[in-house]
């Protein structure tokens, strides 16, 4: 929506405030998977111990 606006030559500003969205959410793409860093070996190690403790 906001590239057919300023397609047709309207001011990116404006074609953004008409849209409801802000310019972060325009130029920031989301990525795909998981949000967040991996755990380290040793919270995967703990988890793992931990699981096994609880069957």
């Amino acid at each position: 929506m906001v590239r057919e606006y300023s397609a047709r030559g309207l001011v990116l500003e404006r074609a953004l405030e008409l849209a409801g969205i802000s310019g972060s959410q325009y130029y920031c793409v989301k990525k795909p998977g998981k949000p967040g860093r991996q755990a380290t070996k040793t919270t995967q190690r703990m988890a793992l111990n931990k699981s096994a403790k609880f069957k």
